[in-house]
């Protein structure tokens, strides 16, 4: 038994919790890949299976609000990268607008877990007072407005696959968090300022499709987001809209 859960505040069982979705390490390891971790001082190692921590939240929290993991996880890996990895700037993907709450709140639930971990490779990720607002978006099962915990995602061509310590990066001097899912990249907000304009294209929940855009790993993003925003890439969408559970509207 936990003594008290860190997110739901009662007693609960124990579960070791991936912080990053063991479907992702599968996938990988599939196609004849193994995703690596990477720490700072520490040398890479395989991980088969993901980094997992007893010590996050309790089996019940695990069941209602990891549910998003296996969502983001169907949308992200059935993507079809190999068609994106030739296109200019950016992918479109067909998606409608409450799935794309979905996919937010698994981010912010992927950060808040990462922020609440005690393994090493996490040490860095503090939100502070922000851990209070995404518990609130995730229990609520809304995900917020536009601007809270603003989300991008981007994909790069490299040939290894990693996970590498999660690290700040400033947007145009607005603070993230960036995680790496393989060969995607997450640049999330955790910040009272606003979004940069410049990269609202490329914002989760901004447009009715999800945009992941082509980078360089840890790159600056506003080179691809740019152009966008001035209609030199065209759409290429793919499939129906995906349908999802109710989970809010964006505002701004």
């Amino acid at each position: 038994m936990l003594n008290i859960c860190p997110f739901c505040g009662s007693p609960g069982e124990k579960v070791n919790a991936h912080i990053i979705p063991k479907a992702f390490f599968k996938a990988i390891s599939q196609d004849g890949d193994m995703l690596k971790q990477r720490e700072l001082g520490v040398h890479s190692k395989k991980v088969p299976i993901g980094i997992y921590d007893d010590s996050v939240w309790c089996r019940s929290c695990e069941i209602e609000y990891g549910r998003w993991d296996a969502y983001a996880a169907k949308v992200l890996l059935q993507s079809p990268i190999e068609e994106f990895i030739s296109q200019p700037a950016a992918y479109e993907l067909k998606i409608d607008k409450n799935s794309l709450g979905e996919l937010k709140l698994f981010f912010i639930s992927l950060l808040w877990r990462a922020s609440s971990s005690n393994k090493r490779i996490y040490e860095n990720v503090s939100i502070g007072p922000f851990a209070e607002k995404a518990k609130v978006l995730l229990k609520s099962g809304l995900p917020g407005f536009l601007d809270d915990f603003s989300t991008i995602i981007s994909c790069s061509d490299a040939d290894e696959s990693l996970i590498s310590e999660p690290v700040r990066v400033r947007n145009l001097g607005v603070l993230f968090y960036r995680f790496h899912l393989g060969k995607y990249s997450v640049d999330i907000k955790v910040s009272n300022q606003p979004t940069p304009e410049v990269l609202l294209p490329a914002v989760i929940g901004q447009k009715d499709v999800l945009v992941i855009l082509r980078t360089k790993r840890n790159s600056q993003l506003v080179g691809s987001v740019s152009k966008i925003a001035k209609d030199q890439l065209p759409n290429h969408s793919t499939g129906p809209a995906r349908k999802g559970a109710q989970a809010g509207k964006f505002k701004r």
